[in-house]
């Protein structure tokens, strides 16, 4: 069965993929072993994991009366659709969680790119490949390496080489006066592995380096044969116009006609021809021609339109020549470099992950049954394909010999059902076609036509075939739902009189239209046009998070979306400023943490103590001043006086012993000198970096700290859930999620090409170029490569709607449109808004603000009443959980710390109470337990402390063993400034959270206001009722 959902923004396509994938393992508990589900990123298949081993224990552990409205819909459909009671459904949902979790490698969920590296793995020796190849994702230093290669062979005895080099120089000469080519190289390079590129770079391998170079040679000498031919047929045409009169007067429009014309063309050498309306007329019209009466014989007539008509004809031919020398030069080194990458490649033995898809390709291309697949095809025989109007046409050619093995076999114990191909998608939300992304696929699969064609030419009533629409959405509340309907069928609509147009959103738009499935809450949205204040973007955004937190929303529901990461990161440094805490792609960067700048400047100094920048930084950090008031004797000898300062301060640092120590320990030892806390996120996660690094990259400090330099710009906290922080994220980065309050700050719409270029295929039998890399630009009209420029500006005009839709589908309850003048060119976002609010006229749902200058639509006074219970979930993930991977040797080599026989004890019992996932109820139970052999010295303290909770009344129902209960031991959760909390036990009543922290020895007050640091963290997360208590052993 082939069935694809068309699942717009919140329709519940993860809760319809749970129940598909539920419903199958259901009617056969192994069955998890046979699906293949696939996501295209590490997120969204962890998302799909959680979901469905979280829906199975909330199943099997749970009464319904427990579930959300999610679990219920799902349970519900389940139960419908295989006639099932709720004893059952929960046995199964037990016996399959069981399966799973002690057969997780089983478990077949995975990105499109690690499933195809496992084949590649698998097949290695069939695909040409050594064994112990190595993976490399990031190629800047191969590309360095590439250009490095390609100009230290410049020589007398490479010549063509060397030429193409220089001409390459000549240009970049011309272009810009700087002679240095090697960073446009290096922009160029990426091209190389680019999908796109897989075909015409596959077809110049069969051509030499000298063809190429020769025919380049003769396509320039072509381009200066037309523009001469040009400037002859202008100089003719000029002649004739001042045979005719030499005054400009005496013919329509002067200058600006046809008597100024050919001396135009002859002033831009050929290059400058312009064909407005004055010239079209002239040619058309002898009337039209001159003025003044001035008769002009038929002859000269014909002759002047002929001449134009074959200049325009002659300049087309130049503008195609042109457009094709545009790259060419780079084109012949692209060729030459890809070479080199392969010698590299080759040399190393290494294998570059961009290469993997065309890799497979091109082994499979012309096999009808493609033997690396033959054992894939008898394991999976159902696929569930997630986003797949991100998949790009490669990925899909790889992938449909599967697809269609497995709806032509019969899987036990269904012998009368072939294999199932479920594909989740949206053509609206395909906003990835600048990484390949092809939703052509997609609008295709959608008609049973297309089905036919690709799928199953001989299901010819399309009896395997299932198109189920998704048009409820779930997400949002009614008003917000409400505008985007109202905003993306207009948008659809407009004509061309608007000067604005969307010629495939017809298409693409078919399906817009939303059915309001969350009716509990009102919604509002802002539309704020320019006004004339000083720094008026970054004041409304401002403004946005003010009002929002005025409505009751806390920092963490609100997230700011920008089309570009310059802005992005602006409008996050401004928040920062204002004490506003943020979540973004920079702040979450290790680098972006002082006291991670602090461990690596002491190591900098530790391997040269001149670095005079890295010894400032530190006395800066020491004496807590700023840089201008350092002492002058900081500056005169920086590394004495750094010394002294540790010296004065009561810091022990010994360069001499910290040197000596392994990577790991020095670094551990450096955050213990300055008593930086590894609960600090930052620092555990830069912890955790070096004891990766240490295992698999170098042991040496000098190669750390290259390293360093190199990957710094890439390594972020791999998690920023729990911390109360306003969100700044790109659009592309928030596609798939949703929040509360989405801020949106939209200047411009870009009317611009998504592709910068593309590959043309020469048809041209007598040219040995196979295919030109052209620039999509608007120079391409009136040539041969004006068809494709249109087409790619009609997909482009649908990249941008996209763009706008994902991000007006992120809001839940409210969305901030902040936005340019209504009044600007064509193009523009806020034209968009203008129009869409005139054809609004009539909807008494906006109400205009004039002295903002501000629309509101829905609800303008909504209050968010439901903080608490909007983020009281059983989803445990709500925390922020940390696994840290110990270094053992740091461990055991860390200073010995003598313990009393008491200390010893008490963490014991501790320990072990914050283990224990099940309490004894009784004293009896107590006497039940099975210790372990390693218990035997702590029993009677163990015993002691549970009879201490079971003979507390009031202890009793936070102990309890009753599944109503939510208890989590030893939870991580982190704040908003990134510091990791872990309380002992928090449990979780219907209208109480109450935190429990255990404690040995003496009461003292820093306990409890440890205690009480855990509670106010639960309530700035939303919880309601929340107390704590210490429980001293």
């Amino acid at each position: 069965m082939f069935t694809l959902y068309n699942a717009s923004a919140g329709s519940g396509k993860t809760t319809h993929l749970v129940i598909e994938y539920l419903t199958l393992c259901f009617r056969d508990i192994e069955k998890y072993r046979n699906i293949l589900a696939i996501t295209f990123t590490n997120n969204a298949t962890a998302e799909m994991k959680q979901r469905i081993v979280e829906t199975l224990t909330v199943f099997a552990f749970q009464k319904y009366e427990q579930f959300n409205g999610s679990q219920k819909a799902i349970f519900d459909k389940i139960k419908n659709n295989l006639q099932l009671n709720n004893a059952e459904i929960e046995k199964k949902a037990n016996l399959l969680l069981e399966n799973i979790l002690y057969d997780y490698a089983n478990f077949s969920i995975s990105t499109i790119d690690s499933f195809f590296q496992r084949i590649i793995r698998s097949f290695a020796l069939d695909l040409g490949l050594n064994l112990n190849f190595n993976i490399k994702i990031q190629l800047d230093e191969f590309y360095t390496q590439a250009i490095d290669t390609l100009l230290n062979r410049i020589s007398s005895e490479n010549k063509e080489l060397s030429d193409r080099v220089l001409e390459v120089v000549k240009i970049k000469m011309e272009e810009t006066g700087n002679w240095n080519v090697e960073k446009e190289l290096l922009n160029f390079l990426p091209i190389i592995y680019n999908e796109r590129a897989y075909q015409p770079l596959k077809a110049f391998e069969d051509v030499s380096a000298s063809e190429l170079h020769e025919e380049s040679k003769k396509l320039f000498a072509t381009i200066n044969e037309i523009k001469n031919n040009i400037l002859h047929l202008a100089e003719e045409g000029n002649r004739c116009i001042k045979n005719l009169s030499d005054q400009s007067n005496d013919f329509h429009y002067g200058k600006n006609g046809i008597f100024g014309w050919f001396e135009k063309i002859i002033a831009s050498d050929g290059k400058n021809v312009k064909v407005g309306a004055n010239i079209t007329k002239a040619i058309e019209e002898k009337g039209a021609f001159t003025k003044n009466g001035m008769d002009v014989q038929s002859g000269d007539f014909e002759k002047l339109s002929s001449l134009v008509y074959t200049i325009i004809e002659e300049s087309n031919k130049l503008n195609s020549q042109l457009n094709i020398s545009k790259n060419l030069k780079l084109l012949l080194l692209l060729v030459d470099l890809k070479k080199i990458m392969d010698e590299i490649k080759m040399r190393d033995n290494l294998f570059y992950l961009s290469e993997t898809n065309a890799k497979i390709f091109d082994n499979i291309k012309d096999e009808e049954t493609p033997y690396i697949f033959e054992k894939l095809g008898n394991r999976y025989g159902y696929f569930f394909i997630d986003e797949f109007q991100d998949t790009s046409k490669m990925q899909w050619e790889n992938l449909l010999p599967l697809l269609k093995n497995a709806l032509s076999q019969h899987y036990y114990p269904f012998p009368d059902e072939t294999g199932k191909v479920i594909l989740f998608g949206d053509m609206k939300q395909a906003i990835y076609r600048f990484r390949n992304g092809d939703a052509s696929l997609f609008k295709e699969l959608s008609t049973a036509d297309g089905y036919k064609k690709i799928i199953n030419p001989n299901d010819k009533n399309c009896e395997q075939y299932d198109l189920q629409t998704l048009d409820t959405n779930y997400r949002s509340y009614k008003y917000v739902v409400d505008f985007n309907n109202r905003f993306f069928l207009f948008l659809k609509s407009l004509q061309e009189d608007e000067k604005v147009k969307f010629p495939l959103a017809e298409e693409y738009y078919r399906a817009v239209e939303q059915k309001i499935g969350n009716e509990s809450g009102t919604g509002f949205v802002s539309i704020q046009f320019k006004t004339e204040e000083e720094e008026y973007l970054n004041k409304k955004v401002r403004e946005a998070v003010d009002d929002a937190i005025s409505k009751g929303f806390s920092y963490k529901e609100i997230a700011i979306l920008t089309r570009g990461n310059d802005l992005g990161s602006q409008l996050g440094q401004l928040l920062t400023k204002k004490s506003i805490p943020v979540i973004s792609a920079d702040s979450l960067l290790l680098a972006s943490s002082d006291k991670v700048n602090v461990v690596i400047s002491t190591l900098q100094i530790l391997a040269n103590r001149e670095n005079k920048i890295a010894i400032l930084f530190i006395i800066q950090h020491l004496l807590r001043q700023d840089i201008s008031n350092i002492p002058p004797a900081a500056w005169e000898d920086s590394y004495n006086f750094l010394l002294e300062t540790f010296k004065k301060q009561g810091i022990n640092f010994n360069p001499k012993s910290l040197i000596k120590l392994p990577l790991y320990s020095l670094v551990s030892e450096i955050c213990r000198i300055f008593n930086f806390s590894q609960a600090d996120a930052y620092i555990a996660e830069f912890l955790e970096t070096i004891f990766q690094f240490e295992n698999n990259k170098g042991k040496e400090l000098f190669q750390l700290l290259h390293w360093w330099e190199e990957e710094k710009g890439n390594l972020s906290l791999s998690s920023a859930e729990g911390m109360n922080a306003v969100t700044v994220s790109s659009i592309h980065k928030a596609k798939g999620l949703e929040y509360p309050i989405v801020i949106l700050p939209i200047q411009s719409y870009k009317a611009q090409a998504t592709q910068s270029s593309f590959w043309y295929k020469n048809e041209d039998e007598e040219s040995v170029f196979p295919y030109y890399l052209i620039n999509c630009t608007k120079q391409l009209e009136d040539t041969k490569f004006e068809e494709k420029y249109n087409e790619e500006m009609e997909i482009s005009a649908i990249d941008q709607l996209n763009i706008l839709y994902v991000a007006h589908t992120r809001a839940k309850k409210g969305l901030y449109i902040i936005t340019g003048d209504k009044e600007e060119s064509r193009g523009n976002y806020a034209k968009f808004l203008h129009l869409f609010i005139n054809h609004e006229t009539e909807n008494s749902n906006f109400i205009f603000d004039e002295e903002k200058n501000k629309y509101w639509f829905g609800n303008k006074d909504f209050k968010n009443e439901k903080i608490a219970e909007d983020y009281k979930t059983d989803d445990p993930t709500l925390f922020s959980l940390s696994f840290t991977q110990f270094n053992f040797n740091q461990l055991i080599t860390t200073s010995a710390v003598t313990l009393s026989e008491e200390q010893e004890m008490g963490i014991y019992v501790h320990n072990y109470l914050s283990q224990l996932q099940t309490f004894p109820q009784t004293a009896e139970e107590i006497e039940k337990i099975d210790f372990s052999a390693e218990d035997k010295i702590y029993i009677p303290a163990i015993k002691k402390a549970l009879l201490k909770i079971v003979n507390d009344k009031n202890l009793a129902p936070y102990f309890s063993n009753d599944k109503s209960i939510r208890a989590y031991n030893e939870m991580t959760i982190t704040n908003a400034h990134g510091e990791l909390k872990r309380p002992d036990r928090i449990v979780f009543l219907e209208n109480e959270v109450k935190v429990f922290d255990y404690k040995t020895g003496k009461e003292l007050p820093v306990y409890q206001q440890q205690l009480d640091s855990y509670c106010q963290l639960l309530r700035e997360m939303g919880y309601e009722n929340v107390s704590g208590q210490i429980i001293y052993l």
